[in-house]
């Protein structure tokens, strides 16, 4: 029957109210990425030189928290529903600051610690919560009732800019290019595996912000021409220029798969009908079928060709195509046409 003897008790909610600030000037950092983790506790270790960046913690017998353990159930499904906090994809809560730098984030227990990682496309988070001279994290820790401030500090980054163009000067849209700090000295844990990335516009001109001091790798990739790395020593750079090599390519949907054919590699094969070509007068790809039966060769010299392709034992009829520079050719094949004889 009913009962009124249940007795609830219910901690009071904490929260984190943070500022992001540009480190010379003082002004508020506008949409800025916040990334917080809910980790379980650590205990700091005083006076421990001879510990890393993460020695000065060690693990005590906390009382653990759930919320500590859940992984992406946090970000997916806890933080649209507690926090109001859109999906990461991660096991992180992403927030952004508004117009004066600031961010908010609670109700929030006593039971996790957390961890904030600040990013923007433009500023480099140097300070690490460095204190002391050292690089030691600062996990928070937010006690019942308790509004805690917190102040990140970022720094105008380095950049490099340039223009993308082909052997006869013209530039090159849509070109991914992306940059990597080939030194991980002075660098936050999680920038060191993290691109900073760009698109060239419709004359083939790009720029990358927020580098880190050092050298630079430089990758530039379109399905056009072959991928190309190039280095930079030092930052910041202008007026950088690369010459991408020209290629075209095909961009191929088969018909008259069997129903019963389970292979997805597909066999395309290449033979040049310019009396002079440009690359080699025959050659073979082997690129994955995708669930619509669309595929993709990538970096294919411009000329004239005869094509066909190969599933298992079945072939297409060739068909002659005309892949020009920095395009993609679109082109339909389908199998069991014909058989096909290659002779020498």
């Amino acid at each position: 029957g009913p009962r009124n003897d249940i007795l609830l008790r219910l901690q009071r909610a904490g929260k984190v109210i943070g500022t992001v600030v540009d480190d010379e000037t003082g002004a508020p950092v506008k949409g800025s990425r916040v990334d917080v983790y809910l980790q379980k506790k650590f205990d700091k270790v005083p006076d421990n030189p001879e510990g890393g960046q993460y020695a000065a913690f060690k693990r005590e017998k906390q009382e653990q928290s759930w919320l500590a353990t859940l992984g992406r159930f946090t970000s997916k499904v806890l933080g649209p529903r507690i926090w109001d906090v859109v999906d990461s994809g991660s096991e992180t809560l992403r927030l952004s600051t508004d117009a004066n730098g600031h961010f908010e984030l609670g109700p929030l227990g006593n039971s996790v610690q957390l961890e904030f990682v600040v990013t923007h496309p433009k500023y480099i988070w140097y300070d690490f919560d460095t204190r002391g001279g050292k690089q030691t994290p600062q996990r928070t820790v937010v006690g019942p009732g308790e509004t805690v401030r917190r102040e990140f500090r970022m720094r105008l980054g380095h950049h490099i800019s340039g223009q993308v163009m082909d052997d006869q000067g013209k530039g090159l849209a849509d070109v991914y290019v992306k940059v990597q700090s080939i030194s991980a000295y002075y660098k936050h844990w999680w920038y060191r595996d993290k691109w900073r990335s760009a698109r060239t516009d419709s004359q083939g001109h790009f720029r990358v912000e927020g580098l880190t001091r050092g050298a630079q790798q430089l990758v530039f990739q379109h399905p056009s021409f072959k991928e190309k790395t190039i280095s930079v020593q030092n930052v910041p750079a202008d007026d950088l220029i690369v010459v991408a090599e020209r290629f075209g390519a095909l961009a191929g949907k088969v018909e008259g798969i069997p129903t019963t054919k389970q292979a997805r590699r597909l066999l395309v094969l290449f033979e040049a009908m310019d009396e002079v070509p440009q690359g080699p007068r025959q050659f073979r790809r082997t690129v994955p079928l995708d669930k619509a039966n669309a595929f993709i060769v990538q970096r294919v010299h411009p000329g004239s060709y005869r094509v066909w392709v190969k599933l298992g034992k079945v072939s297409s009829q060739p068909v002659e195509i005309e892949i020009a520079a920095l395009e993609t050719l679109r082109q339909s094949f389908e199998l069991g046409a014909g058989g096909v004889i290659l002779a020498r």
